[in-house]
């Protein structure tokens, strides 16, 4: 008797306690809970209002050289002492207006915030010259083309994505760039609209696409055009200088349809005006 009673109570003593249980549970929910708000928090961005960067010479990209007239422009626009100076107040400046816009809080002047602020084109000092990398930007490209211009050597690449990783360069041609009193906008947008043809007096231009306002690519002039047929009378042929009068990149009629007909909106078109050292069109990184 004894001994049965003994086998009861140690076996008593070994069932689990509902409310150890019950108390563990709580705790983990507790720590999944915290880990969640945490992870929240660190996810959303940082009001620049309340908690101003210092680290603002990190934020202007290294392929941006501003002009100081056009700072001035930027910080005009932003509501700041316009100094002409990338400082810490404009760094910050940028930030805020990011954040209560909707904006990526970056802290810098890319596209999307010059447009949101309404200075998109800077032509007259063209303040942004890119050194651009083009496989950041065909890596986040939603278009399976990118073109890419070179303002200093006059040529004109055109690629398309194979496959995840891999664009292959279709064209490289020569192609002319704006006059000096009315420069090709330099920088990183994507084709917006395009038209098969426009007429400026007794003269015609071809197979259009604007990436930039009026900015845009398309063929060199010529007196007549049937875009049934697609053919054209006395083609302008100079190609490889400075003669665009609006900025726009003049190229071969044949290239011009390529383009119009096979880049659609959204196709990245990069202007650079660098001196590349080794450039090899056929591989996506200069």
């Amino acid at each position: 008797m004894e001994t049965r009673h003994c086998s009861r109570h140690c076996s008593a003593k070994r069932q689990p306690n509902l409310w150890v249980i019950l108390l563990i549970v709580f705790g983990i929910l507790v720590v999944i809970t915290i880990a969640a708000i945490c992870l929240q928090k660190l996810n959303q961005p940082i009001d620049p209002t309340t908690h101003p960067t210092t680290n603002y010479k990190n934020e202007f990209p290294k392929y941006v050289k501003w002009d100081k007239e056009d700072v001035k422009k930027l910080q005009t626009a932003l509501g700041i002492k316009a100094d002409g100076r990338l400082g810490p107040e404009t760094g910050n400046a940028i930030r805020a207006y990011q954040y209560q816009h909707g904006l990526k809080v970056d802290g810098a002047a890319g596209p999307e915030t010059r447009q949101s602020l309404g200075i998109t084109n800077l032509k007259s000092s063209n303040a942004f010259r890119y050194v651009a990398d083009l496989e950041s930007i065909a890596r986040n490209s939603t278009s399976d083309y990118l073109v890419y211009i070179s303002d200093y050597s006059k040529m004109i690449a055109v690629y398309h994505r194979e496959s995840e990783g891999y664009w292959k360069c279709l064209y490289y041609a020569a192609c002319s760039t704006g006059k000096d009193d009315s420069p090709t906008l330099l920088g990183d947008d994507v084709i917006q609209h395009r038209v098969i043809s426009f007429q400026n007096e007794k003269k015609y231009w071809c197979y259009a696409v604007f990436y930039s306002g009026e900015y845009g690519i398309h063929s060199t002039s010529c007196t007549s055009f049937d875009p049934k047929s697609g053919r054209f009378e006395d083609i302008d042929s100079q190609i490889g200088k400075k003669i665009s009068p609006l900025g726009c990149i003049l190229v071969e009629p044949s290239l011009a349809k390529f383009i119009y007909e096979n880049c659609p909106n959204g196709t990245h078109v990069v202007r650079d005006d660098r001196k590349l050292k080794n450039y090899d069109p056929f591989s996506i990184n200069p």
